[in-house]
């Protein structure tokens, strides 16, 4: 009979007395197995038994419940191993069977051991892990197209390793966004786990999210693309705070850059709207202040907070400001909007003993290793928020 034992996951650990003399040694014992079966598999059991009466046997038995028969639990694998009378320190090698999670449920792992006039059982619960054997990528050139256009697509089979499935049959589908199927191909041979295709769009066809839907065996995989009559802008904006920016500072820096997509600098007119940013839209009307301005490639904009305290709304600080930045494209009229969500800073500096960013806020330098009883030298690092190193 055990006198102690500990259960964690599956750990099994236990002292049994060797009778009643005091001077006499006891058999000690720990068995640990994974939580998680994988099926068709050998798991390692690791089996550790010290001072046996004698040479004995550990029994591993795998029982479990098949849904719809009975439901009583039933071995479903079993092994003895024989032990020595020195006892064993190894590990062991446990067949679990080709078990669907589907079919098997309420699993568990019985640990006997019979040394002798010593013996100990345990039971612990453990889980069938379902395996994909293939793994289905799919994947498209671009994640929009226009009507009348080209889907290039590509479809790869792994498996569990990351190594192409070959001599695989799979079946391909193309839908369109009401669910109807536009484009069939069945018993496809994967032959070096790897396929290309591509699907022609009419001219006039459905605009929303199509799904390209691969099944091979019991495994499967999709992806979607959008079908959209849309137009490429002829050019994009932006908007930067100035990086070393804190609530504290009474003027923000923003600068604002139109470029084409050719990257040449865009001629026109620049609307700025700035605004406190509130999570509990609407409380009390928010203040807008405009800003109208020529641009030609980029436009810096100070702008003053004081502008934003207003009789009605009222704030100190304010850490985060909304600016929207709205590009008119002279002789055009063409525009194009963007909208920066500004965070604003509470730390105006960054000191960091043996440890140094870059502009990026990544380390530099780790120099923080320290050694018992030696002295040690280090350097305070003073640094703006943008990564350069603070005036003296």
């Amino acid at each position: 009979m055990a006198s102690g034992w500990t259960h964690q996951l599956l750990l099994l650990a236990a002292v049994v007395a060797l009778g009643t003399t005091p001077t006499a040694a006891s058999i000690e014992y720990l068995v640990t197995a994974p939580g998680f079966l994988t099926p068709n598999t050998d798991i390692k059991i690791t089996a550790v038994v010290t001072n046996p009466a004698s040479a004995g046997q550990l029994k591993v038995d795998l029982w479990g419940t098949r849904v719809g028969i009975n439901e009583n639990s039933t071995v479903l694998a079993s092994r003895t191993y024989d032990i020595g009378a020195d006892g064993i320190d190894a590990e062991l090698l446990f067949h679990v069977p080709d078990l669907s999670p589907s079919v098997f449920y309420n699993l568990y792992l019985d640990v006997t051991g019979q040394f002798g006039s010593d013996q100990f059982q345990n039971r612990s619960s453990v889980q069938l892990e379902y395996v994909t054997n293939v793994n289905v990528v799919v994947q498209t050139d671009k994640p929009m197209y226009r009507q009348g256009s080209t889907v290039n697509y590509r479809i790869l089979l792994l498996d569990n390793n990351l190594l192409p499935v070959t001599n695989q049959l799979a079946n391909i589908t193309i839908t369109n966004p009401y669910g109807q199927l536009l484009f069939q191909q069945q018993y496809v041979n994967f032959t070096d786990g790897l396929l290309q295709g591509s699907y022609d769009l009419l001219a006039i066809t459905d605009e929303g999210t199509w799904t390209i839907s691969v099944s091979a065996g019991t495994n499967s995989g999709s992806a979607t693309f959008q079908v959209q009559d849309y137009v490429l802008p002829k050019f994009s904006v932006t908007i930067t705070p100035d990086t070393n920016d804190v609530v504290t500072n009474p003027t923000v820096l923003y600068t604002i850059c139109a470029k084409y997509t050719y990257g040449e600098d865009v001629k026109g007119t620049v609307q700025i709207y700035t605004s406190p940013f509130n999570y509990y839209y609407p409380v009390r009307q928010k203040p807008v202040i405009l800003r109208v301005a020529e641009i030609n490639g980029c436009y810096d904009y100070v702008f003053n907070v004081s502008l934003l305290n207003t009789v009605n709304y009222t704030y100190p600080t304010y850490p985060s400001i909304n600016v929207t930045a709205k590009v008119i494209e002279d002789g055009t009229g063409v525009s194009q909007t963007a909208t920066e969500l500004h965070s604003r800073g509470t730390t105006r500096l960054r000191l960091t003993f043996g440890q140094k960013y870059n502009s990026n806020n990544q380390y530099t330098s780790t120099d923080n290793t320290f050694k018992l009883n030696l002295l040690y030298k280090g350097q305070l690092y003073v640094q703006e928020l943008d990564g350069t190193a603070a005036p003296e």
